[in-house]
C-alpha cells in the first residue's frame, strides 16, 4: 500500500543522494567520512523500513515457510483430518451385514450335508472374487496400485 510506496521511495532516493554523493567526491571534490557514513545509515534504516513494509503486506496472507516444522504437521494433521474424513463418509454409506447363516439340515443324509457345505464355500469364494475385483478395479481407477 501507501506505505511500501513510500519505503521504496524513500529508499530509492536514499541510493540517488549516496550515489550523487560519490560522484561529486570522484569527479574532484572533497569526500568527508561523516557524509558517506550518514548517507550509508540513511540507505540501512530506508531499506529497514523497505523491509518492515514487505511484512506488512505478506502479514494475512498464506505466507507460511514449507521447512518449518510447525507447518509441516500442520500439514500431516490436515491430510490427516482428510483420511478420517473420507473413510468416515465410506463407513456411513455402509449397511450392516444381512444375517444369512444356514442351520444344518439334519433331515440330509451324510454326502448331502458335504455336498451343501461344498456349496457354501463355493458362494462364498465366488463372493470373495468379486470383492477382491471390485477392489482392484477401485485402486486401478484412484492410481493406488
Amino acid at each position: 500500500g501507501i506505505n511500501a510506496e513510500y519505503g521504496g521511495r524513500s529508499t530509492s532516493m536514499a541510493y540517488r543522494d549516496m550515489l550523487e554523493y560519490m560522484c561529486e567526491a570522484l569527479s574532484g571534490g572533497q569526500p568527508e567520512n561523516n557524509q558517506l557514513i550518514d548517507y550509508s545509515k540513511k540507505i540501512a534504516e530506508s531499506v529497514k523500513n523497505l523491509i518492515g513494509c514487505a511484512e506488512e503486506l505478506k502479514t494475512g496472507a498464506d505466507w507460511v515457510n514449507p521447512d518449518d516444522p510447525n507447518v509441516i504437521a500442520e500439514n500431516e494433521l490436515l491430510n490427516a483430518a482428510a483420511s478420517i474424513e473420507a473413510a468416515a463418509k465410506k463407513l456411513s454409506m455402509l449397511q450392516p451385514r444381512k444375517k444369512t447363516s444356514k442351520k444344518v439340515d439334519d433331515s440330509l443324509n451324510f454326502e448331502e450335508q458335504i455336498l451343501e457345505a461344498a456349496k457354501a464355500i463355493a458362494a462364498a469364494t465366488s463372493a470373495l472374487v468379486k470383492v477382491a475385483s471390485a477392489t482392484q478395479r477401485f485402486r486401478r481407477e484412484t492410481h493406488r496400485v
